[in-house]
């Protein structure tokens, strides 16, 4: 009796010990009820911000930049959830301690939608380019090291995080000082992004990447709700207060400015509304005429010739 006892047990470890081999697992068929829900509500949540950028961005006189980034977040997060939810965006990961449920998929839209963020907080705030590129370059990095810890197993996975914490710190530091003489909603903004960055850093300890010390329902339901404030949330709190805090003007980026100015002999000296009066002092002592002198004005710093017809001043 006790031998027949001790196969019993053997064969229900065995039993057991076969999802584990990752022979039986698919997904979403082995997902908790709880977690297919969790995932539904993100896509769901993503898609409301979407529809309320895109909304907002076809109804202004001129799409804005910001307006766009803000509809691509919301869509991308949106995939990336129902692509986690139909099962496509996860693996069962058994090579560590002990199997867990990785969502690959939810570190491709980190990897699009936390960037694209950091160029609306730029837009807005006015960030010269060598900061935003280091800014997004640096949230880049962050993201990718914590994809390639959750790839792999103890001791190695926790210098992966380690390396995603120094990251998040480096675009913390810069963009703190970036919010002292910024408009309120822009500081409320920085203060989101900080705060939603460190969760996301505390739930990969604690997750199915890490410790696995929370539950997986436990831990998507936190990391669903988190995401989807960063995402959403925090897109559509920019979205109502945009004419606020940009004092109604669309951010565009140009690199040079370009005055026509039209002359004629019949005109005589230039128009007030076509230069202004700086330059239109400057242009005085050289006869002020753009028609037929052929003398150079001096704008800027630079040199140009006036030519009779169309002229170009820079």
């Amino acid at each position: 009796v006790r031998t027949w006892v001790m196969v019993l047990t053997l064969g229900e470890e065995m039993a057991a010990a076969a999802p584990a081999a990752g022979g039986s697992i698919t997904f979403p068929d082995d997902y908790p009820n709880s977690v297919k829900h969790f995932l539904l509500i993100g896509s769901l949540g993503c898609v409301v911000g979407a529809v309320v950028a895109l909304y907002f961005n076809l109804n202004r006189p001129k799409a804005s930049v910001v307006h766009s980034l803000l509809f691509l977040i919301g869509a991308i997060g949106a995939m990336g959830y129902y692509a986690m939810w139909t099962g496509l965006g996860a693996v069962y990961k058994t090579t560590d301690a002990t199997p867990r449920v990785i969502f690959w998929a939810r570190y491709l839209t980190q990897l699009v939608t936390q960037p694209m963020l950091l160029i609306v907080l730029s837009f807005v705030a006015k960030f010269d380019t060598p900061t935003m590129v280091s800014i997004v370059a640096e949230n880049v990095l962050l993201v990718m090291a914590g994809y390639l810890g959750s790839t792999t197993i103890a001791p190695v996975k926790y210098l992966w995080w380690m390396t995603s914490v120094f990251f998040t710190v480096l675009v913390s530091y810069q963009l703190l000082p970036t919010a002292k003489e910024q408009h309120a909603v822009y500081k409320n903004a920085v203060y989101a992004t900080i705060v939603c960055l460190a969760i996301f850093n505390f739930l990969w300890l604690m997750g199915s990447e890490g410790s696995a010390s929370l539950g997986l329902s436990q831990e998507v339901g936190l990391y669903v709700i988190v995401d989807v404030i960063f995402k959403s949330g925090l897109g559509l709190y920019l979205l109502f207060n945009y004419d606020a805090v940009c004092d109604g003007e669309d951010q565009e980026v140009s690199s040079q400015q370009y005055v026509n100015v039209r002359g004629t002999h019949q005109q005589g000296a230039l128009a007030s509304t076509v230069l202004p009066r700086s330059a239109q002092l400057l242009a005085a002592p050289h006869g002020g005429a753009v028609g037929g002198t052929g003398r150079g004005l001096r704008v800027n710093g630079s040199s140009q010739g006036a030519e009779s017809g169309t002229g170009v001043v820079g």
